[in-house]
């Protein structure tokens, strides 16, 4: 059998099933902002990211945003939200996060990660040794430092979808997929 490049897969950060974070044994949820948990033009919170805090609160587990956009566009939003997060991360590598899971007392072990990029998102997880959920992203509109980065994701996303290499699929919550 060959080794995924990722834990698991989903449509989106929404569509992730109570049941399967439960079962998981996940006690920290560290999700990108940007085309992972909004659009990377958003400023307020949709409602669907008010919803996953509090479905994420009653499960007990603790839910942080990791973004490598600066705290000026991460600050703002994530204090709406009312969660803690690392904007400006350096996502290439894991110094700067490492240090802040370690500063905010996160278990790898039982943490996971949910991001929507191979080149950033899945090259950290893996350096931390930790477990990533790789979704689509969010919305087709990137940001242009994105842009070129996003056409080479998408065609390794599909070669390794041929391979199964994309890791487990997650099945999706009915009442979430309305989430674009």
């Amino acid at each position: 059998m060959k080794k995924a490049k990722v834990a698991y897969n989903a449509k989106n950060v929404y569509s992730i099933d109570d049941e399967f974070f439960s079962k998981s044994g996940v006690k920290t949820l560290i999700v990108d902002l940007d085309n992972t948990l909004d659009s990377a033009y958003s400023v307020t919170p949709r409602k669907d990211a008010y919803l996953l805090k509090d479905r994420l609160e009653k499960l007990g587990i603790r839910f942080l945003v990791i973004s490598n956009n600066t705290y000026k566009r991460v600050a703002p939003y994530c204090e709406k939200l009312g969660v803690e997060f690392l904007s400006s991360s350096r996502k290439h590598s894991k110094r700067r996060i490492a240090k802040w899971l370690k500063e905010k007392n996160v278990d790898i072990d039982s943490a996971l990660f949910v991001g929507d990029q191979i080149f950033t998102d899945r090259i950290y997880v893996n350096k931390l040794k930790g477990r990533l959920i790789l979704c689509e992203p969010l919305v087709k509109k990137d940001q242009f430092f994105t842009r070129f980065i996003r056409s080479l994701d998408t065609s390794i996303r599909s070669r390794w979808r041929k391979k199964g290499l994309l890791g487990e699929n997650i099945t999706s919550r009915k009442e979430n997929s309305h989430v674009v």
